[in-house]
């Protein structure tokens, strides 16, 4: 699992979230569906990006190397799409790989179309799509301009200063600990926890379930 900290065209950065699990068959009803090895291949490109970018280094993130990666990005949300209007999606995990395809994407529909996805992947047994169900949503809402309602998405309009950490918007009242729990999200303390972290430089653990 790893926690990158992605320059906007705004300035300002981000906290993306993501992580790798291992695939495995799902059966929806009395069909027995199979992955699609094309959207795997897709995921762990997109996870490999973001690994080499990972291990270099902060100085790896700059604008150059940002655009390559955007470049690549598109291109895999492409096929990415391709395949979903194509049917060749069928199981929980097509659809995770999807959806994480997806929310690396810098559009509302395409924020929207992550959380669809999981929540299509949480529907055929993977249980722990939930969190990147959840995770989605608030960045869907952020990008709308309405407040996040897990408070999962972290942004900081001047990123050498460790102060200016914020998850704002933020409608903190939304949702209560129980149903954050369903989700695999961290509880309202412990995602304020988690803000003070970044805010104190610390190094911030994935809130992605095992």
């Amino acid at each position: 699992m790893k926690i990158q900290m992605v320059p906007l065209l705004a300035g300002a950065f981000i906290c993306l979230i993501s992580n790798c699990l291992q695939s495995s068959a799902v059966a929806a009803g009395d069909n027995q569906t199979t992955d699609c090895e094309e959207i795997r291949f897709l995921y762990e490109a997109d996870q490999e990006d973001r690994t080499k970018l990972e291990s270099a280094g902060s100085g790896a993130w700059q604008p150059q190397e940002m655009s390559r990666l955007s470049e690549r990005d598109v291109e895999r949300r492409k096929q990415t799409l391709e395949l979903l209007n194509g049917g060749k999606l069928r199981s929980a995990d097509d659809y995770f790989y999807a959806a994480m395809v997806m929310q690396h994407g810098n559009k509302a529909e395409e924020y929207l179309l992550a959380h669809i996805l999981a929540t299509a992947s949480l529907k055929l047994g993977r249980e722990k799509s939930a969190w990147l169900a959840g995770s989605s949503l608030d960045r869907y809402l952020i990008k709308i301009g309405q407040p996040q309602v897990f408070g999962s998405q972290f942004n900081n309009s001047q990123p050498t200063d460790p102060s200016k950490w914020t998850n704002e918007p933020y409608n903190q009242n939304l949702v209560p600990d129980a149903l954050r729990k369903i989700y695999y999200q961290p509880t309202l303390e412990e995602t304020k926890s988690r803000l003070e972290s970044l805010r104190n430089n610390k190094q911030l653990k994935s809130s992605a379930p095992d």
